[in-house]
């Protein structure tokens, strides 16, 4: 190797998890409402982390990673072997059930897992009722998500040559295009760990290498047992390929122009026939993400200010600033990521302890930590579910009296200086005749009434003529 491992490592290490941790607390948001929250451009750890009280289990403690890290960290500590003599790959799923809990006698589930996408809760799911597993149980049989949430534990085995990157991304997704941007992930890293200058980097050189990398693992795909599973579940291939779309980026870095790479980069996506529609770059859509987040890597821009930038675009943005962090810290270096940030990531001391020595004691000490921190951020929602609880009360409307029913029976109140109502007037009383034999009689007068007025009328035109 042409770098330091360790260092690297180190790098891609901090800048993931500063990502993560950073972008947590507006994934899903606008741009602009990550902005109206924040009070402006965020340039680091928010000093008031209560951003929508509203909505209390979407606040969460400044410094602490997401279930991306959660899902890296895993992989670093299934690299080392146990007495079970289970693969890097086995091993991850079983910390990644060990951290999800069990259900207790009282019906709630002890979790440290901090809100797992739906291609994760399928694969927990998966395993809850296959434990313990056969080798082939781990992976995802029918998985039909295209999201890029696999390539945070393909980036991860950058640290380790004998990881499986696409083996640990199958184990929640298994069409072509994720399977495709989980080796494009891991392979730029790769390539931009073997830079010689971090600043001087021939883009169009870089982008047809990978290019070609890429194209390759395709054709081995559409070649390998995988590609069966994709006929049996009736997938088949996609229109486009994900290395085709690496072609355009030399163009858009050049122009340097952020809405144009944007626009370009979502109307191919859509070339993929996504199942939603793909309207921003940060979208989880894989083929959107990942040119995005190499465009972003690629660029002129430092670690922090593209971090940043990705932070602040909103969108998917706890994944898109940590695979960013991550590429960018492998290219920069361990020295480009701000001091303060390392300093505010909670999990710090132990991930790094995971990843220069992974041994058991190490393991649960990272293992406990993220309890930990589970019931830390849970303690803190506690009195904002209850003051949102309150004010869900007070602001209920109140319940309006009821109208007393037509056929109550109301007494009589004697003289009245109004008419009564009918079901006074109609009520039956002594030897008086039933309100039916009264509406009877009330016809019949009025029938003898029409019959009277017609007589007149004729009567009058008679002598009308009479006098003619």
């Amino acid at each position: 190797m042409s770098f330091d491992p360790l260092q690297k490592q180190l790098a891609l290490l901090a800048g993931f998890l500063c990502g993560d941790a950073l972008g947590r607390p507006f994934n899903g948001l606008k741009g602009g409402h990550v902005q109206q929250l924040a009070g402006g451009e965020v340039e680091g750890w928010l000093d008031n982390t209560v951003l929508l009280p509203e909505k209390p289990d979407r606040n969460c403690l400044a410094g602490v990673h997401s279930v991306l890290g959660q899902e890296f960290l895993a992989t670093l500590a299934g690299l080392h072997p146990d007495e079970t003599g289970r693969d890097s790959i086995a091993m991850w799923a079983a910390f990644i059930k060990d951290l999800h809990g069990i259900d207790d006698p009282s019906g709630t589930v002890t979790s440290a897992i901090r809100r797992p996408g739906k291609p994760l809760l399928r694969a927990l799911d998966r395993w809850a009722m296959e434990y313990p597993w056969e080798a082939a149980d781990h992976f995802a049989p029918s998985e039909v998500s295209e999201g890029a949430s696999c390539c945070n534990r393909a980036l991860a085995a950058f640290t380790n040559d004998a990881v499986d990157c696409i083996g640990i991304a199958r184990l929640t997704h298994l069409k072509e295009a994720p399977l495709t941007c989980a080796f494009i992930v891991s392979r730029a890293a790769r390539m931009l760990a073997d830079l010689n200058d971090a600043k001087k980097i021939n883009i169009r050189a870089f982008v047809a290498g990978l290019h070609d990398h890429t194209r390759e693992f395709e054709d081995e795909l559409r070649n390998s047992d995988i590609a069966e599973l994709w006929k049996e579940n009736g997938f088949g291939y996609p229109g486009a390929r994900v290395s085709e779309a690496l072609s355009v980026l030399p163009s858009l870095i050049e122009s340097g122009d952020d809405v144009l790479a944007e626009r370009t980069l979502v109307k191919q996506a859509h070339e993929f026939e996504p199942d939603r529609a793909v309207t921003h770059a940060q979208h989880g859509f894989a083929p959107v993400m990942i040119p995005w987040v190499l465009y972003r890597v690629l660029g002129p821009a430092s670690t922090p200010i593209a971090v940043l930038d990705a932070v602040n675009r909103g969108g998917e943005t706890s994944l898109a600033a940590s695979l960013i962090g991550g590429l960018a810290g492998v290219r920069y270096g361990f020295d480009s990521i701000p001091a303060e940030w390392i300093e505010g990531l909670l999990v710090w001391p132990e991930a790094r302890a995971l990843l220069e020595n992974p041994s058991a004691s190490t393991i649960e000490s990272w293992l406990a930590t993220e309890r930990r921190l589970t019931a830390n951020e849970e303690s803190f929602r506690a009195p904002l579910r209850e003051a949102a609880r309150k004010a869900t009360l007070n602001s209920a409307p109140k319940r309006k009296k009821t109208k007393k029913s037509s056929t109550e029976k109301i007494e009589d109140q004697g003289e009245l200086p109004f008419a009564p109502p009918p079901q006074v007037w109609l009520e039956e009383k002594g030897d008086e005749l039933a309100p039916w034999e009264k509406q009877r009689l009330k016809s019949e007068r009025g029938r003898k009434r029409i019959e009277w007025k017609e007589d007149r009328r004729r009567q009058k035109r008679d002598e009308e003529s009479a006098d003619n």
